[in-house]
């Protein structure tokens, strides 16, 4: 019977820690709540600010590949070339079904064998058909290269994981620790775009680490979050900057003082870490998608998607950044108002 009800109380205490742990919502909740307080400025309603621009479906976004109508593997029945095994690889009825991450990979192969067929067949005064019809084939494999590329990437199913708004906002633990696998992963597969160089399991294991969370998603919601938060802060600031001044006459009374331990205490120990872990992360990881997706032949459906979320200046990710310098503006002036700001 002891041990039961030392259980219970264990499993008390344990549900009781939980409930307490704070959330990204619940510590921006409690900032607005100490600033309605501190200012006595009603709180007011938080707006909501989803991003709503969904990545692009997986059908808008595949490149066209032409087909090559040509049979090369009964031409290279003839030679010792060691791209006929791998020709018969690709004529079986697997070969024939494999998603694009495996032709990006075929191709890969076939690239190199090609060249080393042509020189082979050349050095062996080799079937002229036979390497007329290689060079071909080399040639329409390298001319669609960077197509089956983004094929292979952007328009794959890791990649379309790894976009999905159906994702919360980062925890705070979260925020403070970076997914330096994906970083990493990300890089890597930015080498591959141009060496044409790729390992089959180390490439498929990259691509499973881009689509083992839905980390932009994450992303995207933890800036809608800050946005959200940081517009209803910033109506509570502008009344006690402009319709009713905290601090009239330029000098700090009770009410500045208990204003400045909540800019202290809430928004400089609480709020703006957060907010300094999601643009740290956001910027990292933005700025190497940017970099894997530049020379890269792209659809407009992609195109307009990443204009949107953080090309332009009205891009999402713009709009950010100028939301949080704003608040701290507001504060700067509002903390220069009550004679409080540092150095003064």
């Amino acid at each position: 019977m002891r041990v039961v009800i030392k259980s219970l109380l264990l499993l008390v205490i344990f549900v009781a820690a939980c409930s307490t742990e704070k959330t990204p919502d619940s510590i921006f909740e409690n900032y607005q709540y100490r600033l309605s307080n501190s200012l006595d400025v009603d709180q007011g309603t938080v707006s909501d600010q989803k991003f709503t621009r969904y990545y692009p479906h997986k059908k808008q976004l595949l490149l066209e590949i032409p087909l090559l109508n040509m049979d090369l593997l009964d031409f290279l029945k003839l030679s010792q070339c060691n791209l006929q095994r791998l020709l018969g690889e690709r004529n079986s009825s697997m070969g024939r079904m494999s998603g694009h991450s495996q032709r990006l990979l075929y191709d890969a192969r076939f690239i190199p064998l090609a060249k080393e067929c042509i020189e082979q067949l050349k050095a062996n005064n080799g079937s002229s058909e036979l390497i007329s019809q290689l060079r071909l084939a080399l040639e329409h494999k390298e001319k669609y290269w960077l197509n089956q590329f983004f094929n292979a990437t952007f328009a794959g199913q890791e990649f379309i994981h790894l976009f999905s708004l159906s994702a919360e906002p980062l925890t705070i633990a979260e925020s403070q620790s970076p997914p330096n696998r994906l970083y990493d992963a990300l890089e890597s597969i930015n080498l591959a775009k141009d060496r044409k160089q790729l390992n089959a399991d180390t490439f498929e294991s990259l691509l499973a680490i881009v689509g083992s969370q839905e980390y932009v998603g994450q992303l995207r919601q933890s800036m809608a979050l800050v946005n959200q938060h940081i517009d209803a802060a910033n109506q509570l600031l502008d009344y006690r900057l402009n319709e009713q001044p905290l601090c009239p006459n330029l000098r700090p009374n009770e009410q500045s003082k208990i204003m400045h331990k909540v800019f202290l205490k809430f928004y400089i120990g609480e709020i703006q870490p957060y907010i300094a872990k999601v643009y740290q992360q956001s910027s990292k990881v933005f700025g190497l998608l940017d970099q894997l997706q530049e020379g890269l032949p792209v659809p407009d459906s992609f195109a307009k998607f990443w204009h949107t979320l953080y090309q332009s200046d009205e891009s999402e990710w713009y709009q950010f950044q100028i939301k949080v310098a704003d608040h701290t503006k507001r504060w700067q002036k509002l903390l220069a108002q009550c004679g409080l700001q540092p150095g003064q």
